[in-house]
């Protein structure tokens, strides 16, 4: 067994025995194939954070997926980003899934207006964002779905969708202003 000496950063060699302890922080590198006795497995996260690279400008009226073409983070190999979507990988059950949208909104009507962003799981509905109104005015709402669990199995494929009530409400999300970040949590 190795261990990173945090002083250094070089890998030293490490005889232990179960009783004894290790640095804070310690980076541990093991060969074999099952943990030695007293030991601890700690599985390995598996997270995504995807986004868009270009402004999407639009009325979106009638519900419009948001094609995800920015994979911004990811650790792990549970989650893929592929044509748009977030693929689940084998051995998923659950994800903890949080979106996060800020567009420039304007209207040109005195009706009242609104958006909102939908998560989808093979084109159904799980959740909406809190609908966000606007009256002949521009603005920048905050529009966000926040660690919602969602019970998966492979290659269920998660979206975003935007809605506008009304199509003289106009959008544009900036990529700076949105993502969603899906994190297996069994």
């Amino acid at each position: 067994m190795k261990y990173r000496d945090p002083s250094t950063g070089n890998f030293r060699d490490l005889h232990v025995k179960v009783s004894d302890t290790l640095p804070i922080g310690a980076e541990i590198d093991y060969d074999g194939e099952t943990v030695p006795d007293g030991w601890e497995e700690i599985a390995i996260a598996n997270i995504i954070q995807a986004g868009i690279t270009e402004t999407i400008t639009s009325t979106f009226n009638p519900e419009e997926k948001i094609t995800l073409n920015k994979q911004i983070n990811k650790i792990g190999t549970k989650l893929t980003l592929n044509n748009g979507n977030i693929v689940i990988g084998s051995g998923v059950s659950y994800v903890k899934i949080s979106v996060n949208a800020s567009p420039y909104l304007s209207t040109a009507s005195s009706s009242k207006s609104y958006c909102r962003i939908r998560i989808m799981k093979n084109n159904n509905a799980l959740s909406d964002s809190l609908s966000v109104r606007a009256d002949n005015i521009i603005n920048r709402p905050q529009l966000s779905i926040v660690n919602q669990i969602v019970q998966v199995q492979e290659g269920d494929k998660l979206s975003v969708h935007y809605y506008n009530n009304t199509s003289d409400l106009s959008s544009a999300l900036e990529s700076s202003g949105f993502w969603i970040t899906v994190e297996v949590v069994e």
